[in-house]
């Protein structure tokens, strides 16, 4: 589930999302948290992420057109089916011991590795501040020298789009 990896939503907001709940314009998805209120939120769907979410919501829409936007973005889909799925996915893959509600914490490392803000992330995640994020993520904190490298090739791409 794109949605998932390319979020950070938990499985059971995933599940509940409604087609109202995502925004083409923004990219983003207004996530209706089950925890505490800070897990109700509007997170960024990230760039790799983008085109499979909006393809899905595409393919929805040409194949169920009497839909409405209360309709379930996963119709039919519950968290067990959603896991027996995962796992088969993995087998198949040759993926050892990766549950699906991992890939929380697989955008949480990819976007800490990136230099994203503690704050970001924590936000993204539905956490009420930067505590969790520290404890469980501090150490994926990119070193000086990816953040060096990083701020290269960021200084490449802007003059390539400064020349175009």
């Amino acid at each position: 589930m794109s949605a998932l990896h390319g979020t950070g939503i938990e499985v059971s907001v995933a599940l509940s999302l409604k087609r109202r709940d995502i925004d083409l314009l923004r990219r983003e998805i207004h996530g209706k948290g089950t925890k505490t209120k800070a897990r109700e939120r509007v997170a960024k769907v990230a760039e790799w992420a983008w085109p499979l979410v909006e393809g899905h919501v595409a393919f929805l829409n040409s194949h169920i057109p009497l839909a409405t936007p209360n309709a379930l973005l996963f119709p039919g889909i519950s968290r067990h089916l959603a896991t027996h799925k995962h796992r088969k996915a993995c087998q198949a893959l040759g993926i050892e011991d990766y549950r699906l509600k991992d890939s929380r914490h697989t955008y949480a490392v990819r976007a800490i590795r990136a230099g994203a803000p503690f704050e970001v992330v924590a936000r993204q995640l539905g956490h009420v501040d930067t505590t969790m994020v520290v404890r469980v993520y501090g150490r994926f904190k990119p070193s000086e020298v990816e953040m060096t490298n990083w701020e290269r090739i960021a200084a490449i791409q802007d003059s390539a789009v400064a020349a175009s």
